[in-house]
């Protein structure tokens, strides 16, 4: 005979428990922190030290928070190249934005499930009217 408070609760078959968003949030990728920015300046720039002529060159950096942060400047200054931040933009100062986000639109509609669907994806975007693209110009 069962002890009273020894109830064993029953589950339907084939359910599990609940992910919690504790268990999502490992899966979740971070985003990009100055560390991980000066680890790509810190990649890129050991690249270009293989080449002399590339000595002293300007890096442009937009706005992004982690472009701005304060360990990022000092490190180029550090390894010999110039930091250049650009200053902000409105997309009409630069309309191929518009283009980019309208070929990018065209491309999202469609499911990629084979190749062949790329290579039609492909052929439509040839044609896109020319005179759409002036208005970018």
């Amino acid at each position: 005979m069962r002890e009273l408070g020894n109830v064993k609760k029953k589950r339907a078959v084939g359910t599990r428990k609940r992910k919690t968003l504790k268990d999502y949030a490992a899966a979740i990728p971070k985003r990009t922190t100055a560390d991980n920015f000066v680890q790509l300046i810190k990649d890129s720039l050991d690249i270009m030290d293989e080449f002399p002529n590339m000595k002293g060159l300007h890096m442009a950096m937009y706005n992004a928070l982690v472009h701005s942060h304060d360990v990022v400047d000092p490190f180029i200054l550090e390894r010999g190249y110039i930091p250049v931040h650009l200053p902000p933009y409105s997309p009409e100062l630069n309309p191929i934005n518009f283009f980019w986000k309208d070929l990018n639109d065209r491309i999202r509609r469609e499911k990629l499930k084979d190749t062949g669907t790329l290579s039609r994806i492909i052929g439509g975007n040839e044609d896109f009217p020319v005179e759409h693209i002036h208005t970018f110009i």
